[in-house]
């Protein structure tokens, strides 16, 4: 009798444990999610996914508060502090990555890990480019007006 008490004790403090943890790797991956308004929904959605797998400790070491993760198309893109954070995320946690990827986005999805400066360049590289198309259509309509007034 004593030994069954004691063994539900045992299995009851254990739940409490997992349950602590789980609800701290959530705050925190709340607070990466909200640090930023760069996550979209989806991109929020995973990264509490991935905390609820890895526990508080590690997704703070290799995520922390500032992870930028957005979805293009079927494409996950994180965008970590440093390279650091990437090999160590590449080395110790990328099946659960790729876990929480597929759960959102199907089994097709990808995923792409750089840092928040490349990607910092890569969303500056594309806005660059759009503001071109938009001015050679500005410059290409408004010689196409000038050729229909000369005619």
């Amino acid at each position: 009798m004593y030994r069954d008490t004691y063994q539900d004790k045992k299995q009851a403090n254990q739940a409490s444990a997992v349950r602590r943890v789980e609800n701290r790797s959530r705050v925190s991956a709340e607070r990466s999610a909200e640090a930023t308004t760069l996550c979209d929904e989806t991109g929020k959605n995973i990264l509490l996914h991935i905390a609820d797998r890895l526990g508080e400790e590690r997704f703070d070491l290799w995520f922390g508060t500032d992870t930028i993760c957005k979805t293009e198309g079927t494409t996950v893109i994180f965008a970590v502090r440093n390279t650091f954070a990437i090999n160590s995320i590449n080395r110790h946690c990328l099946d659960e990555v790729r876990t929480a990827v597929c759960v959102f986005l199907g089994d097709g999805a990808s995923h792409q890990i750089m840092t928040r400066v490349q990607w910092e360049q890569t969303v500056q590289t594309k806005e660059r480019s759009r503001k071109m198309r938009e001015d050679h259509d500005a410059a290409e309509r408004a010689w196409k007006q000038k050729e229909l007034v000369t005619h």
